[in-house]
């Protein structure tokens, strides 16, 4: 959840201010979403705009520089959200439904407790995205761009990607069970 809030911040590259305003003089909009078992990064602009999309894309992704200033400022926006799920039934509900019923990735919290965000630095989320950020381990897709065309911008950015055998990853099932709390 940290890590989309930290999308296209300040790049080892760039400022945010200076991301944003690349991002805007071609007329794009760029999104962040994280999910239990997935982070996704998306820029959507027009198709003329492939190389400098691509480019800004791959540079925030494979870049981030996590200035203490930013991480703390997403942190505490973090603890917020994490203070307002308390006072959302539905939200509260879906937690525990995932924790019950599944193993693996499926299982894990998409908000993480707060007693595990006071532990989150730059220096810790550098070292997740450099384990986690792998080859084996991204997909890039773009839609109504010609794929020979996408290829001939990416793969230069790309080249350079460590390709790591993928580690085994505990597969998500579903596995029953029951959340009870007594109010």
């Amino acid at each position: 959840h940290l890590l989309e809030r930290m999308a296209f911040k300040s790049t080892l590259n760039r400022s945010h201010l200076r991301l944003v305003r690349e991002i805007e003089a071609f007329g794009g909009h760029s999104s962040a979403s994280a999910s239990r078992e997935q982070m996704g990064y998306t820029i959507d602009a027009l198709k003329t705009y492939v190389p400098e999309m691509a480019e800004v894309l791959v540079d925030s992704v494979r870049n981030p520089a996590f200035l203490d200033w930013e991480v703390n400022e997403e942190l505490r926006k973090v603890k917020e959200e994490i203070g307002e799920l308390s006072n959302n039934p539905m939200g509260f509900l879906l937690e525990a439904v995932h924790s019950a019923g599944y193993s693996g990735a499926l299982a894990s919290p998409l908000y993480a407790p707060e007693s595990a965000i006071t532990g989150l630095t730059g220096d810790v989320l550098e070292q997740f995205v450099s384990e986690n950020y792998t080859a084996p381990r991204m997909v890039l897709a773009a839609s109504g761009v010609e794929h020979e065309e996408l290829l001939k911008v990416v793969e230069p950015l790309l080249s350079d990607l460590p390709n790591v055998t993928r580690p085994a990853e505990p597969k998500s099932e579903y596995v029953g069970g029951d959340f009870r709390q007594h109010t």
